[in-house]
C-alpha cells in the first residue's frame, strides 16, 4: 500500500528523515536546555500530570486512577489508550523519555500518512511531498511531539482512520466487510485516545451513504458495519465507567468544559469584559462550589454541563451565532508566535489578534502589535500571513473540490468544519493539528493550480502579443 516504485520509496525515506531529525533537534533542545526532568510529565502541566500519574498507578497498583495515596479511586476524566501507551514506557523504563523518543518515531510515520492521503487526492508525488513536508514542518506540531500530550498519538490513528475511507470512498480498496471494519475500528481508538472525535462516527457513515456506485443495500451495510464496529472498540470502555460510575460515558472532561469553555467565553461577549478576566471568575466559581476537582468528578462536572445548557437553550440563537462567528479563532491561533513563547521562552507582547477582530478592537490591534520592536512586528506580520493563507486556501479549495469530486470534497469540508464547530472558542493552535493535512493539501493544490492559471495567462497574452 505505501510503496509503489523506486522513487515513491525515495521521496519517503527522505520525509521520513527530515520528520526524525527535526523532532530530535526539538528533543535534545528541550534536553539541553531544560534538562532531563523536562520529560516527566509531573512537571509539565495539568493535563501532562495526570496522564503521568495515571500511568504510573496503572504499573504500581494496577489501577487507572489519578490518586496519589490509597485508595486508588477510578478516573473518569481521562480515556485509556494514552495513558496505556505511557505505562509501558514507565513499566521498561521506570521514566517516560522513551514515550518521548516512540512518540518522535509516529509522527514521522504520520507525516508518511499525510503523504499517502495527499497522493491519494493528487496523484502527484512532488505536490504530495510538499504536503507532508510542510506537515512535519508545523513549528507546534514539532514542539508537541515532545510533550507528554496524547495529541501525537490521536493524529496518528486519525490520519490512518482518514487514509483508509479516502482508499475506499475512491475505490483504491474494496466497499467491503473489512474496510468498513477497519476504518470504524480506526475511528473508535482515536475517540479512546481523545474523545473529541466521539461524535466524528456521523460524517464516514453520512459520505458512505451517499456512494451513489454503490447500491443502496450495500451502502446501508457498510455504514452499519462502520458504526459496529465503531462501537465495538468503545464498549469496553463505556462498560467500564457504567461499572464504576453507572453510567456509560466516555470521559467528564467535556462536560466539566461545557462550562468553562463553551459558556464562559460566551457570558464574556455578553458582559463585555475580558475573557481571562471571565475564566478566573468561572474558575473561582467552580472552587467555591463543586472543589477544585471538579473537573474530576462526574456529578460535579454534569451540574456544570445542565447548568451550561440550560443557560444556552434560554437564548439559543444568540449562543449559535457568538459560537460559529468565533469558528476563525480556531483557524487563525499563530502556532507560530505559541511555539516561540513555549518551545524557547522567549517572552513576547500578548497580541491575539483573532480575539482583538472579533471583539471589533482595531485599534487595540494595531496599538498592540506598532508599540512592538521591528523584529517582533515583521515576524508577527509574516506568521499570521502564512497561517491566513494556509486555512484559506485551504477551506476555500476544499469546498471548490466538492464540484470535482463530490464525496470526498463533501467529506474534506465536514472534517473540517467538524472540529471548529465542537471546540468554540477554545481554539487553541494544538486542537487544529488533526485537520492540518487537508488544510495543508489543499491549499498547497490552490496555489498549483493559481500558478498554472497565471502561466497560461501570461501564454496566452504573450501568443496574442506575438
Amino acid at each position: 500500500m505505501f510503496l509503489r516504485s523506486n522513487k515513491d520509496k525515495k521521496i519517503k525515506i527522505i520525509l521520513f528523515s527530515i520528520a526524525i531529525f527535526v523532532n530530535l533537534s526539538m528533543f535534545f533542545y528541550l534536553y539541553a536546555s531544560r534538562g532531563q526532568d523536562f520529560f516527566n510529565p509531573l512537571t509539565q502541566g495539568t493535563d501532562q500530570a495526570e496522564y503521568g500519574r495515571i500511568a504510573i498507578n496503572l504499573v504500581e497498583h494496577g489501577s487507572f486512577s489519578f490518586s496519589e495515596s490509597f485508595p486508588y479511586l477510578p478516573n473518569p476524566a481521562r480515556t485509556p489508550i494514552f495513558p496505556l501507551f505511557l505505562s509501558l514506557s514507565y513499566l521498561f523504563t521506570g521514566g517516560f523519555i522513551l514515550a518521548t523518543l516512540i512518540n518522535i518515531l509516529i509522527s514521522a510515520i504520520t507525516a508518511i500518512i499525510v503523504f499517502e492521503i495527499a497522493f491519494l487526492i493528487t496523484k502527484r508525488p512532488n505536490l504530495s511531498f510538499v504536503s507532508g513536508l510542510i506537515f512535519v514542518l508545523l513549528p507546534y506540531k514539532i514542539y508537541l511531539v515532545n510533550l507528554i500530550m496524547a495529541d501525537t498519538l490521536f493524529v496518528f490513528f486519525f490520519t490512518l482512520f482518514i487514509l483508509f475511507f479516502l482508499k475506499m470512498i475512491k475505490g483504491e480498496t474494496s466497499f467491503n466487510i473489512k474496510n468498513a471494519i477497519l476504518t470504524g475500528g480506526l475511528l473508535g481508538v482515536s475517540v479512546l485516545t481523545r474523545p473529541i472525535t466521539q461524535f466524528f462516527i456521523v460524517i464516514p457513515i453520512f459520505v458512505a451513504l451517499l456512494l451513489f456506485r454503490e447500491d443502496f443495500k450495500k451502502r446501508i451495510f457498510v455504514s452499519a458495519l462502520m458504526f459496529v464496529s465503531f462501537i465495538f472498540i468503545l464498549s469496553p470502555w463505556l462498560i467500564r465507567n457504567e461499572v464504576h460510575f453507572e453510567e456509560p460515558f466516555l470521559s467528564s472532561v467535556g462536560r466539566y468544559h461545557m462550562y468553562v469553555s463553551y459558556l464562559a467565553p460566551w457570558q464574556a461577549y455578553r458582559d463585555g469584559v475580558s475573557r481571562d478576566e471571565k475564566h478566573r471568575e468561572v474558575l473561582r466559581y467552580i472552587d467555591e462550589m463543586y472543589g477544585e476537582n471538579a473537573m474530576y468528578d462526574l456529578g460535579a462536572s454534569t451540574e456544570l454541563s445542565k447548568i451550561a445548557k440550560r443557560e444556552i437553550l434560554d437564548n439559543p440563537l444568540n449562543y449559535l451565532f457568538f459560537h460559529i462567528s468565533s469558528m476563525p479563532v480556531y483557524f487563525l491561533n499563530n502556532d507560530f508566535i505559541l511555539t516561540v513563547r513555549e518551545a524557547f521562552n522567549i517572552k513576547l507582547p500578548g497580541v491575539y489578534i483573532t480575539q482583538k477582530i472579533f471583539s471589533l478592537d482595531f485599534r487595540g490591534l494595531w496599538q498592540s502589535v506598532f508599540s512592538s520592536g521591528i523584529f517582533f512586528i515583521i515576524f508577527f506580520l509574516i506568521s499570521y500571513l502564512i497561517v491566513a493563507i494556509k486555512s484559506g486556501l485551504g477551506i476555500i479549495w476544499a469546498f471548490y473540490h466538492i464540484k470535482r469530486n463530490f464525496h470526498l470534497g463533501v467529506f474534506v469540508v465536514l472534517s473540517i468544519l467538524y472540529f471548529p464547530l465542537l471546540v468554540g472558542f477554545e481554539g487553541h493552535a494544538r486542537f487544529r493539528i488533526p485537520i492540518e493535512p487537508f488544510l495543508i493539501i489543499f491549499s498547497v493544490m490552490a496555489v498549483v493550480n493559481i500558478w498554472s492559471f497565471i502561466q497560461k495567462k501570461c501564454l496566452k497574452l504573450s501568443n496574442e502579443n506575438v
